[in-house]
């Protein structure tokens, strides 16, 4: 299996955990180092607000895994977000991943569903 398709099942995997226990949840990411091991890892914001601004938590993401590429912590990694996709007057619940290599980002979109013990994704272009 290729490294984004590891890192895209461990997203999925993780934001599905999320969904069945809270129908949302905030960015998050993971990585794959040289020897091939999976990391989680988020952002926390300390502060009195318990639902911090996504769009922070993004930045804050992005700035720790350019950093990790560059110190060869991580030859891939990858952030999950909770977005919605609006297309001809639909509204659909979606995952958006960011995927980061050392030389280029990139993005994929997946429509989901909750099910009662699952979360169904299909591919968004």
């Amino acid at each position: 299996m290729k490294k984004e398709e590891q890192l895209l099942k461990n997203i999925k995997a993780q934001a599905q955990v999320y969904l069945l226990d809270a129908s949302e949840f905030f960015p998050f990411g993971a990585g794959i180092d040289s020897q091939g091991n999976i990391q989680p890892f988020s952002a926390y914001l300390e502060h009195d607000n318990d639902r911090p601004d996504s769009l922070l938590l993004i930045d804050l993401l992005t700035k720790s895994i350019k950093k990790s590429l560059l110190n060869g912590d991580y030859i891939i990694a990858a952030i999950g977000i909770d977005i919605t996709i609006k297309k001809d007057g639909q509204t659909y619940d979606g995952l958006e991943v960011h995927f980061f290599e050392s030389d280029k980002m990139y993005k994929m979109h997946f429509k989901y569903s909750i099910k009662p013990n699952y979360v169904e994704f299909c591919e968004y272009t």
